[in-house]
C-alpha cells in the first residue's frame, strides 16, 4: 500500500506537469473535464488493485 501510494504520487506529479503543458492550448472547461475523468479513473484503478490485493492476502 505504501508502494501504491508512492506510485500514485509520482503519477499525480507527472499528470500535473503534463496538465501545465496542455493548459496553454486548451480551454478551461475541457481541461476540467479531462482532470475530473483522469482522477476518477485513478481512484477506480487504485481501489480495484487494493481490493484484489486484499482478497489475495485473505485467501492465503
Amino acid at each position: 500500500l505504501v508502494l501504491l501510494g508512492g506510485l500514485l504520487t509520482i503519477l499525480g506529479d507527472f499528470a500535473l506537469v503534463l496538465l501545465e503543458g496542455i493548459t496553454q492550448s486548451l480551454p478551461a472547461g475541457l481541461l476540467l473535464a479531462i482532470a475530473t475523468a483522469t482522477s476518477g479513473l485513478a481512484l477506480i484503478w487504485a481501489f480495484s488493485i487494493y481490493r484484489t490485493g486484499f482478497s489475495t492476502i485473505r485467501r492465503e
